[in-house]
């Protein structure tokens, strides 16, 4: 899965970023005047990560939020962050299975390939 934002501003909805753009940075949100927040979204992921900047200026990170489950994101600087999800299609899971089936063919040693599919979230041998 990956996740696009978009902004809500006076309720017109408008692109802010896709999972292939890259981070959203500079988020505040409501009630945390002491802490900034950057938004990464991509393949199985939706994350906010929640920085710090002491006296001297140098930026820690204080906490990962796992947002996968979030529908929209309130923000006091950016509005309403939505949070959308859609299904990326890969060959993954049909490459592997034809490797297997041909190192199951070759002459040598013997290979065990395993994965797991999250869709499924089961793990196979092949």
């Amino acid at each position: 899965m990956s996740c696009n934002t978009t902004i809500s501003v006076h309720g017109q909805e408008m692109p802010l970023a896709t999972s292939g753009s890259g981070p959203i940075a500079g988020i505040r949100l409501h009630g945390d005047d002491s802490h900034w927040y950057i938004l990464q979204c991509g393949v199985a992921r939706c994350e906010l990560q929640k920085l710090v900047t002491d006296e001297s200026r140098k930026t820690a990170l204080v906490d990962v939020i796992d947002l996968r489950g979030e529908k929209s994101l309130a923000t006091h600087n950016l509005g309403i962050i939505k949070l959308k999800r859609r299904s990326i299609k890969t060959d993954v899971p049909d490459s592997l299975r034809r490797l297997a089936e041909f190192l199951r063919q070759a002459r040598g040693d013997a290979v065990q390939i395993a994965w797991s599919d999250e869709r499924s979230s089961s793990q196979r041998d092949g």
